[in-house]
């Protein structure tokens, strides 16, 4: 294992939902493994990434080895599915709150 790897459990709910996610599955993990805090919105368990500071997209796109335009692409996707909330930053960083998905739920 990398140094500074993270571990984290994903539930097999996240198999139902890679059809809708495509390729942004990765960013979604990614950005899982990035939670720092977890809180409940809603009735949903919602993960705060990296202590609510905001996250350059082009970090995300070199630990995930894409463009930096795949990674926008795919973020977007994400959002329009209710898998994240992103509030912009300044550079091309945002703020991310990643919806975390339940076992036995669909939603």
């Amino acid at each position: 294992m990398a140094d500074g790897a993270r571990t984290f459990p994903i539930p097999d709910a996240i198999l139902v939902h890679r059809p809708r996610m495509g390729s942004s599955i990765w960013e979604y993990l990614w950005l899982r493994a990035h939670v720092t805090a977890e809180r409940e919105c809603n009735g949903k368990s919602v993960g705060i990434v990296d202590d609510g500071r905001p996250v350059p997209t082009s970090r995300i796109a070199a630990d995930l080895r894409r463009s930096r335009e795949a990674t926008l692409a795919n973020m977007e996707k994400l959002a329009a599915g209710n898998y994240i909330e992103r509030s912009a930053d300044a550079g091309h960083a945002y703020n991310y709150r990643v919806r975390i998905l339940i076992e036995g739920t669909s939603e």
